[in-house]
């Protein structure tokens, strides 16, 4: 399934499209400025596809 988010942490945030290779999301977290632990707590600013997931929009979520 492909999943189109867009995700914040301590006020800075990227757009992530899953599935992805946990290199690729290293480096887009670190060019976000967010950590790169994905047990953390992360914030969903909104679910872009598929619309099923909508609600998890405004949700705390762990990346794995």
């Amino acid at each position: 399934m492909y999943i189109s988010a867009h995700i914040s942490y301590n006020g800075k945030s990227a757009e992530i499209d899953f599935p992805i290779s946990d290199e690729m999301l290293n480096e887009i977290l670190e060019e976000s400025g967010m950590s790169t632990d994905t047990t953390g707590a992360f914030f969903v600013e909104d679910i872009h596809y598929p619309s099923e997931l909508s609600c998890l929009d405004a949700k705390i979520i762990n990346l794995d």
